[in-house]
């Protein structure tokens, strides 16, 4: 393939970074060329991040990064359908159209960029408290913005967010926003973005408040007890033995070919210390609707984050597959630490209406079904066809 050039200002500058952590997802041979005056002359909009392909010039970040995404092979930048890639586009669009010019408008002034504009600046932290609010509800039960993978979305999104979270939000500021803070850890933790961006350091305890806080008069009330919040912490005292479920969740998401690294799992699966569960919803008669049938269980596994440390313990494939009758059917595979399904979860009422069963994991059409279960294609044994998939605690 012959090589492609990304023209910009500064290597380091963050919207070729997108593109070049994009790139290398993609394997694509990409280099980096700071003329810009050269990439003036190549495209009708005069100015960069340009990239040079084979074909010809392609101009704008959200293009190029969608023209790279398209090329790739190796990961599905762009999704793995029609759909993921519809939302894909609009997380893109989200980053460039929602995000950059609120978060320059806060961040230019500091950097000595612009003269302040106290009423720009006010307005900029209100847009993006509810950015974040909403973006924090979209990720109660999603890792990545869209699918199980890292997309052009992550990359666009958590790259524009990135200068917010080193500058002027600190810990108290971004704690409201949970769920962005672990999906954007995650997705500036990656290999491959690590090696564009390096390690990202958030800001501390000082920072900016997003909105002025109203001061309420003091008022006393009685206090009402709190329900207390089941918490799964103390099976951190349970033996780890010999395999590691983080290390596997780490290899999962960052596998190109998840089929791959099933031969890992049986060779690390410690049966003494953690137990695999295929598990199968009780109530077809739910699940006539594709739809419906994936927000079944994306209900359950938001229930199950209301039980504290639940996702240090556990991990779960789950697969709707549509049999020859044209009837959905939710299925998969879940695995826990210890020997059983703690107590705390058959708590959650939606755990009862699934069939948990133990199969002997040394058995090879096990291990055969558990592989498609993890990988979201195959035989499954001749249960169905493979219609859709998610993750729980990855």
């Amino acid at each position: 393939m012959s090589e492609f050039a990304l023209y910009t200002h500064q290597e380091n500058e963050p919207r070729a970074q997108k593109i070049k952590i994009a790139a290398a997802y993609a394997n694509l041979p990409l280099s980096v060329n700071t003329n810009v005056e050269e990439a003036a002359t190549l495209s009708p909009a005069g100015k960069v991040p340009l990239l040079q392909t084979p074909d010809g010039p392609v101009f704008e970040t959200g293009s190029i990064l969608r023209h790279v995404a398209r090329l790739s092979e190796s990961h599905p930048l762009y999704g793995s359908d029609p759909y993921q890639s519809s939302l894909v586009d609009s997380f893109v669009d989200f980053a460039r159209n929602e995000l950059e010019l609120p978060a320059a408008a806060w961040l230019y002034p500091i950097w000595k960029f612009v003269e302040e504009d106290a009423e720009a600046t006010t307005n900029a932290k209100q847009v993006l408290n509810d950015h974040l609010t909403n973006l924090n509800k979209y990720l109660e039960t999603e890792t990545y913005l869209v699918g199980n993978k890292v997309t052009i979305a992550d990359i666009a999104v958590a790259l524009t967010l990135s200068p917010l979270y080193t500058t002027v939000l600190g810990t108290v500021t971004r704690k409201p926003f949970g769920n962005v803070n672990r999906w954007i850890d995650t997705v500036l933790h990656q290999p491959i973005v690590l090696s564009i961006v390096g390690e990202t350091e958030f800001l501390g305890e000082k920072g900016e408040p997003l909105v002025a806080q109203k001061v309420q008069p003091k008022q006393k009330a009685a206090k009402k007890p709190q329900p207390k919040r089941p918490d799964l912490g103390y099976m951190r005292k349970l033996p780890n033995g010999a395999f590691d479920l983080e290390e596997w969740k780490r290899k999962y998401a960052n596998a190109a070919d998840t089929r791959e690294i099933c031969p890992w799992f049986w060779e690390n699966f410690d049966p003494t210390t953690y137990t695999l569960f295929v598990f199968n919803y009780n109530f077809p008669e739910d699940c006539t609707v594709g739809f419906k049938t994936s927000n079944l269980f994306s209900g359950y596994t938001q229930r199950l984050d209301g039980i504290k440390s639940v996702r240090n313990y556990c991990f779960a494939s789950m697969n709707i597959l549509k049999n020859s009758d044209d009837l959905y059917q939710i299925q998969g595979v879940w695995i826990w630490k210890g020997d059983k399904v703690p107590d705390e979860v058959r708590e959650v009422d939606d755990t009862n209406y699934y069939t948990w069963s133990t199969p002997d994991t040394t058995d090879p059409s096990v291990r055969a079904l558990v592989d498609d279960y993890f990988c979201w294609e195959g035989n499954f044994n001749g249960l169905g066809v493979f219609e859709s998939g998610k993750n729980f605690a990855l």
